[in-house]
């Protein structure tokens, strides 16, 4: 019985050691990924898809101020359609990408293309991503208006 318990105990420690972060190449990669899902899931109104990418304790501060939870922004998709991705699609340029182990910071712009009467939407955005149950996930996001 003694040696069950030490073998029980040896085990839920090894359980509890980090292996340490991922290497950043593949920390890297794994935020473009991530990020080009939550264009794509924002873009098609993809429920399903949102709640695997936001992180628990998600928030989202818009350009107008207004603040959106994980609960706010997966139940506005839900009144809306899914939709298949039409081109063009949103997308962001001018990325810098600081990472700390399994976090990082994303910054730069989003653009929303024009269309069909509409102008070309642009805004500035930082986000936090987190390497959370083994993938990226966002756990907030701040947008503010901008030009050029």
């Amino acid at each position: 019985m003694r040696a069950f318990v030490l073998i029980c105990s040896v085990l839920c420690l090894a359980g509890c050691v980090s292996l340490g972060p991922m290497e950043p190449d593949d920390l890297l990669g794994e935020l473009r990924d991530a990020e080009q899902a939550w264009l794509d899931a924002s873009a098609r109104h993809d429920r399903r898809a949102m709640a695997v990418i936001l992180g628990d304790g998600f928030t989202a501060t818009l350009p107008d101020g207004s603040v959106l939870t994980r609960e706010g922004m997966i139940a506005g998709l839900n009144r809306l359609p899914l939709r298949e991705v039409k081109t063009p699609v949103p997308f962001t340029q001018k990325r810098s990408i600081r990472m700390f182990d399994s976090m990082a910071i994303l910054h730069g712009i989003y653009v929303v293309p024009g269309g069909e009467g509409r102008p070309e939407r642009r805004s500035r955005y930082t986000d936090t991503w987190v390497r959370s149950r083994n993938r990226c996930r966002i756990v907030a996001s701040h947008r503010s208006n901008a030009t050029g």
